[in-house]
C-alpha cells in the first residue's frame, strides 16, 4: 500500500489541506484594524482579541478536503472506486475556490474593508488538484496491469 506512488501522493494531498487548516488564509484591513481569516474563524491582528466571527462552511469544507483523500488511501484493493474518489477530491478543491472567494467578499463587505489574498490559499488548492490527477493517472495504470494479468490467466 505505501510503496505505491498514488499512495503517497494522496497523503501529499492530506498534508498540503492539512496546512491550510492551520495558516491565515486572507487578510481584511479596514480604517482600524487588521483582521486574519483563519480556517475557522476571522481574529483581529491586535493581541488579546478573540475571534469576531465563525466561518464554519469553509472550515467544515476543509475538513472533508483532508478525510476523502485519506480514507482514498485505504481503498487500495477497489481502484475503481479509488478513481472516483480522487474525482471527488478534486471537486472538493474547486469548491473550496468558490466558497473561498465567496466568504471574503461577503466579509470583506460586511466589514468595509479591503481583503488580500494569501498565495498559499490560493497554490495549495491547485497543487492538491495536480497530485490528485497524478494519482488518478496512477490508479488507472495499475487497473490496467490487473485487468491485463487477469485476461492472460484466462487464456
Amino acid at each position: 500500500m505505501i510503496q505505491r506512488i498514488q499512495t503517497l501522493l494522496l497523503i501529499g494531498v492530506v498534508i498540503l489541506i492539512s496546512l491550510l487548516i492551520f495558516m491565515p488564509l486572507a487578510a481584511f484591513t479596514n480604517a482600524e484594524s487588521t483582521f486574519l481569516l483563519m480556517a475557522d474563524s476571522m481574529v483581529d491582528t491586535l493581541p488579546g482579541k478573540e475571534a469576531l466571527m465563525v466561518v464554519w462552511p469553509l472550515f467544515i469544507l476543509l475538513i472533508v478536503m483532508v478525510l476523502v483523500p485519506f480514507v482514498t488511501i485505504f481503498m487500495y484493493k477497489k481502484r475503481m472506486l479509488q478513481i472516483r474518489m480522487t474525482i471527488f477530491s478534486s471537486i472538493l478543491d474547486v469548491l473550496f475556490f468558490v466558497l473561498y472567494f465567496y466568504e471574503c467578499s461577503t466579509i470583506a463587505r460586511e466589514i468595509q474593508a479591503e481583503v488580500s489574498y494569501k498565495p498559499v490559499a490560493l497554490i495549495i488548492p491547485v497543487v492538491a488538484i495536480l497530485l490528485n490527477i497524478i494519482a488518478i493517472r496512477k490508479i488507472g495504470q495499475d487497473e490496467m496491469l490487473i485487468r491485463s494479468l487477469n485476461s492472460n490467466r484466462i487464456r
